[in-house]
Order: C-alpha cells, then structure tokens, then sequence
C-alpha cells in the first residue's frame, strides 16, 4: 500500500479509513476454499502401494475363511479392514 501512514488512537481507524480499505482490499478473510469431493477422496487413498498389500492380505484371509467353513469371525479381515484407511490417510 502506498498510502500516508495512519496516526496510532486509543479507538483504532477511523470509520473513514476503514471503509475506505474495506473498499480497497476487501475483507479481512482468507479465501474460501472448495472442499474435494468424496470420489477423489476415495480414489488418492490408492496412491499409496501399502494399501495394495493390504487389500491383498484382506482378500487372501477372506479367502482362507470361506475356504474354512465360515466359523467363528474373520477377525484378521476385520483388523486389515480397519487397518487400511489409517494407513493410507497417515501418508
């Protein structure tokens, strides 16, 4: 800004002044802005390759787990499922 500089009060611009740079600069504010959209979202967590090895891992054990009869929970499926996202949003 190439403007006299601004004589120091106790109650800060004038009412002028601050209109004037109001009109000038704009608004104190940072711009906005858009926030990505889910699909993107979903499609960057398959950047990271540890994310392949575990989707792997998941399908073998769900494999193994049907191959097996179904019993019980497929507890390490579900804790590669759950391991998956925090990886892949960690990087």
């Amino acid at each position: 800004m190439t403007e006299e500089p601004t004589p120091l009060r106790a109650a800060g611009l004038t009412t002028d002044l601050a209109n004037r740079r109001l009109a000038e600069v704009g608004p104190n504010a940072l711009p906005e802005v858009a926030p990505v959209p889910l699909w993107r979202r979903l499609l960057a967590q398959f950047q990271n390759p540890l994310i392949y090895i575990l989707l792997f891992a998941l399908a073998i054990d769900l494999a193994v787990w049907l191959g097996e009869g179904r019993h019980g929970w497929p507890l390490e499926a579900i804790a590669i499922a759950a391991t998956a996202p925090i990886w892949s949003t960690s990087s």
